[in-house]
């Protein structure tokens, strides 16, 4: 081993590969085959280039227009995601999106108003105007499909011919359908903002007119068609939602404090006034007295007028005509009047009265509480949510408190699963982490039997060397004889000792026969 270290390092690989048996020799080419396969593999991967999304959720003619524009460039791609989504190199997404901006990609699957770019003179009205209907359809369906929650869209616009009279008019209607993105709902009001989009854009189409569709045929524009048919819309619907949802969740959180979690269900029902009322009364009131026997009402005085007339002399005016004059009496007349006249306020009281939408006109909570819990009143629990939920009985609220007996065979079920699953994955852990530890040992196990197999080999090999020499050499004396061999013994004696480690006799007992039997032919 020792001239093994003093060679250099392909001088020392040949002498180490010459003393490997056949077995030895093959387990070691099996190993360099293993380790090029796996470095080959790796080598790929960490070459191969991280790819990033391109364009996502087009359509197909987007799809074949774009990817033809990518094998011109000669720019590697893939397709993913039912062909609509393609994935580039990821140092490569700004610079190519911007050089298919340029060439008007992607369309969205739709047209434009790019469509009166190139005049056509011989195009009919009705042609035309059939293209400015496709021109306003494509556009709303770009803009619609910019939305977060809108993967794509598409817009169906009627656009109804112009009548003589108004009475025979008929109004524009649209349809709108999404394609939404998994795991992005959209929300009402998002839904609200694209009818009233549409309905901004397109002259004559009212809200009421456009229905809104999802890719599973659900309605999504339900809340202006229910307004008008006197329906809870989906503003109001969730109003209640979430009045009776909150009332759940307290009642919940109290009664697992009593009882324990999973141990009550509680299921709430309201019955609320959406309608939105206004109300304006006026009251006059008398004016004060100042006392029982004055007639006069003292209130709050406006204005007040006084005029008098005094008249004294025997000349009368002059009578009208046709009337006989009056002749005076012998003595002086005398004519005085005095009127007043005075304009009091009227005390008057002006109400108005607005009640807002979402009344309460009846709660109903139902109330299930497993009976295998010990100790409860059903009297004390109802008086709890009596309370809590705010409960008025002359409005007619209910509330119903039952211990009945949970079925937890569904509980089990999904926690047994759970603690499969857990250990399951314990176990595929434990058995990847033992093939690696394996694996490795297997190779240390190896690489020491290579070793040993060299420093037993060693001795023996010079052993042989040294019968070959003393085959070789001229017949001497006996005596010459005999001390070369007591010599040689004693080198191999001295070698064996220094050379082989203690545990050869035990795992190679057959080369150890061979060296003891290479020095009794010495001697």
């Amino acid at each position: 081993m020792d001239q093994i270290m003093k060679m250099g390092p392909f001088a020392a690989l040949g002498k180490l590969w010459s003393e490997l048996s056949s077995a030895q020799r093959a387990m070691v080419l099996a190993f360099i085959a293993v380790a090029i396969v796996v470095g080959t593999f790796v080598a790929m991967i960490a070459s191969k280039p991280r790819m990033a999304v391109l364009f996502s959720g087009l359509a197909g003619e987007d799809a074949g227009a774009i990817t033809q524009k990518l094998n011109d460039e000669k720019v590697p791609y893939q397709l993913t995601g039912d062909g609509g989504t393609i994935e580039v190199p990821a140092d490569k997404v700004h610079d190519l999106r911007l050089k298919m901006a340029t060439q008007g990609l992607p369309q969205g699957g739709s047209v434009g108003f790019e469509l009166f770019d190139k005049s056509n003179f011989g195009m009919t009205e009705f042609t035309e105007k059939l293209n400015y209907q496709r021109a306003m359809s494509g556009e709303l369906t770009r803009t619609i499909s910019q939305l977060r929650p809108v993967l794509s869209a598409r817009v169906h616009i009627s656009l109804p011919e112009d009548k003589v009279f108004a009475s025979e008019q008929q109004p524009a209607k649209a349809s709108i359908a999404l394609k939404l993105r998994r795991g992005i709902p959209i929300s009402d009001e998002q839904v609200g903002g694209i009818v009233h989009l549409v309905a901004s854009a397109v002259e004559g189409l009212k809200p009421e007119n456009i229905d809104v569709i999802d890719q599973d045929g659900n309605v999504l524009s339900e809340s202006s068609a229910s307004g008008s048919r006197g329906m809870l819309n989906a503003s109001q619907s969730k109003m209640k939602r979430q009045y009776e949802n909150e009332i759940a969740h307290n009642l919940q959180s109290m009664l697992g404090r009593i009882v324990g979690a999973d141990k009550a269900v509680v299921r709430v029902s309201a019955d609320m006034n959406f309608d939105q009322k206004q109300t304006r009364s006026e009251t006059f009131q008398p004016a004060s007295q100042q006392n029982a026997g004055d007639q006069n009402a003292a209130g709050v005085m406006l204005s007040q007028e006084t005029s008098s007339e005094d008249y004294s002399g025997s000349v009368l005016p002059p009578a009208a005509q046709g009337i006989a004059s009056v002749r005076p009496s012998s003595g002086g007349d005398k004519y005085s009047r005095s009127t007043t006249t005075a304009q009091y306020q009227v005390s008057k009281t002006i109400e108005e009265t607005t009640v807002a939408p979402g009344q309460i006109k009846r709660l109903s909570v139902a109330v299930l509480v497993d009976k295998s819990v010990s100790g409860v009143q059903v009297s004390h629990i109802r008086q709890a949510v009596n309370a809590a939920a705010g409960i008025d009985a002359a409005r007619g609220d209910q509330v119903t408190v039952q211990a009945v007996a949970f079925d937890t065979s569904t509980q089990k079920q999904v926690a047994k699963e759970m603690a499969d699953s857990s250990r399951n994955e314990l176990i595929g852990t434990i058995a990847k982490n033992a093939g690696a530890v394996i694996l490795l040992v297997g190779f240390l196990l190896m690489l020491r039997s290579i070793v040993t197999s060299i420093k037993v080999q060693a001795p023996i090999r010079r052993a042989e060397g040294h019968d070959e020499e003393l085959s070789a050499a001229p017949q001497a004396s006996s005596v010459s004889r005999v001390e070369h061999a007591a010599a040689q013994v004693a080198q191999a004696d001295q070698g064996s000792r220094s050379d082989l480690p203690p545990e050869v006799s035990e795992s190679n007992p057959e080369d150890l026969a061979r060296l003891v039997r290479s020095w009794m032919a010495d001697k």
